[in-house]
């Protein structure tokens, strides 16, 4: 196993390549990335991984940290996921 982390501003990243080559692994597109991506935002307290081309996870001790994302991005949910998280945010 190896573990690369570097320390950076979202300016220094070409996230966008990064991502779209994190999903093209599963469909044979290249460039493509065969390893896991994490992207850490220490000051919100988050972590975004992208797992293939067919979702994501976002990550926080803090419910407070995803409340915005989970209001904006709440069509994303997947149905099997729905419940539990609704549970989380609305209690």
């Amino acid at each position: 196993m190896y573990k690369y982390w570097t320390k950076c501003r979202i300016e220094d990243l070409k996230y966008r390549q990064l991502i779209k080559a994190i999903c093209n692994h599963d469909v044979g597109i290249k460039p493509t990335i065969y390893h896991r991506v994490y992207f850490i935002n220490i000051s919100k307290k988050t972590i975004f991984h992208i797992y293939d081309d067919r979702g994501c996870d976002v990550i926080s001790p803090s419910r407070e940290a995803l409340t915005d994302i989970y209001k904006e991005y709440n069509d994303w949910i997947l149905d099997y996921d729905r419940e539990r998280i609704n549970n989380v945010f609305l209690g």
